[in-house]
């Protein structure tokens, strides 16, 4: 079939529809050991993906991030080889511990315990752009526990950032038998603040007597393209008969929907307020490592994203980064039945406000299909030739939608669609939609 039985015509005016939001799933893959490669880095807190191979990771205990070559297989999601360069120092850093990449401005941000301070510096020389403004009631955290985690929301909408455990205002730390309380902040697009709710972590397995610094804290957020939060929980604690000590790590979702606005409540103990729900989506537990940062990679094959978590080597632990697959965050096409002689409207979603997604199809179904460069060599999952129906871009709440007229004389065959926006260097950071197949009604 040839595009001239496709007669495209884009909506001039988005159709808005309610949010198409997926469930979120996460599966293992596995670690691999992270080397210095004679930089000298360690302790290392946080991690963000810069393009393509290219994430930068910070060190607690001298600011200094160090960009690291990290190779994916787009199939299965391992991690295949690493390589640290040498690294460049966050101005007015102390204990920097939360990190985050704008691809959109270019500009890297970064939360330091000491302060506790948020700042946006240049990426790459690590030079000071600004101070980002942090709500006065964070002026209360507690030594060693404050600003422990940094997350950008794809396209610069959000910026979050949260303390490891309770502030001296909102009640105790963490112990056995109950969870430490923490806010979550959310800053909108100007970097002003947005919203702040209360989240309760787990509480502490068991006490351990070998070691005297049990916790169970937030040590990292994760924002997805669609604005929900994911939250990467810390616990030592004792474990087994012996209780030895063992890190726990766990990433929940956070669901805020009947949680209370906490930015005008100055102290949270005592206080009548109702926290985020949290659904968990993954638990793992370690000996000899303890996962500090957390971040979104690029798109695998199947649909899924790679998910990095790394390591944190004080105390003669491990340094490494672990590998995981999220399932359900990608963009979403969806689409109306294809009768001939009728209008078909397709929605993608969500995507960054203004950006263009390009509508392709094939006649030969789905399958393993080309993998193009203008997205980087991600792979298609339709099966060639391949056509591009046409594009349209987001409006102001990332909702693509294109119409297309179905010829009265259009062959009645399936037709299957799929979506990409193209993004980063060379597209390296470029997503595409699921599939979807559907028959031309008469």
């Amino acid at each position: 079939m040839s595009s001239a039985f496709w007669p495209l015509i884009i909506g001039g005016a988005a159709l808005l529809m309610p949010g198409v939001t997926q469930e979120l799933s996460i599966d293992a893959v596995g670690r691999i050991g992270l080397s210095s490669d004679g930089t000298g880095a360690g302790e290392l807190s946080a991690i963000t993906w810069i393009d393509d191979a290219l994430f930068h990771i910070v060190s607690d205990t001298n600011a200094t991030v160090y960009p690291t070559s990290i190779e994916i297989n787009r199939r299965t999601g391992a991690v295949t080889h690493t390589n640290m360069q040498s690294g460049y120092v966050l101005a007015n850093g102390v204990d920097v511990e939360g990190l985050a990449f704008s691809d959109d401005i270019g500009t890297l941000y970064a939360g330091d315990e000491v302060g506790p301070a948020v700042r946006a510096h240049v990426v790459g020389d690590g030079s000071l752009l600004e101070p980002v403004t942090v709500p006065d009631v964070f002026g209360s955290v507690r030594a060693n526990f404050g600003i422990e985690s940094l997350a950008l929301q794809d396209g610069h909408r959000s910026l979050w950032f949260c303390n490891e455990e309770a502030l001296t205002v909102d009640g105790p730390l963490s112990t056995t038998t109950m969870g430490t309380v923490i806010r979550i902040q959310r800053l909108d697009a100007d970097l002003q603040p947005g919203g702040q709710w209360a989240y309760r972590t787990d509480a502490i397995t068991n006490d351990s007597p070998l070691i005297d610094e049990e916790r169970s804290g937030v040590s990292d957020l994760l924002v997805l393209p669609d604005g929900r939060v994911l939250v990467l929980e810390r616990e030592l604690g004792g474990v087994g008969f012996l209780k030895r000590p063992e890190f726990r790590s766990r990433i929940y979702e956070v669901d805020f929907t009947t949680a209370t606005d906490t930015s005008a409540i100055g102290a949270l103990d005592g206080a009548q307020y109702a926290p985020a729900d949290k659904h968990l989506l993954w638990e793992g537990r370690f000996s000899f490592e303890n996962y500090e940062g957390i971040t979104l990679g690029p798109q695998l094959d199947d649909g899924s994203f790679c998910v990095l978590l790394v390591s944190d080597d004080g105390g003669g632990l491990l340094q490494s980064v672990y590998a995981l697959r999220l399932y359900g965050a990608g963009p979403r096409l969806t689409q109306d039945d294809l009768v001939r002689g009728m209008t078909t409207t397709f929605h993608i979603e969500p995507i960054r406000p203004g950006e263009t997604a390009y509508l392709l199809y094939s006649t030969n179904g789905v399958g393993p299909g080309p993998r193009p460069s203008q997205i980087g060599g991600l792979r298609l999952d339709l099966v060639t030739p391949v056509t591009v129906a046409g594009s349209a871009e987001a409006d102001t709440d990332g909702l693509v939608t294109i119409q297309m007229r179905i010829p009265a004389n259009a062959p009645l065959i399936d037709v299957s669609t799929q979506a990409i926006v193209m993004r980063g260097l060379n597209g390296a950071r470029s997503v595409k939609t699921n599939t979807v197949t559907a028959p031309t009604l008469p």
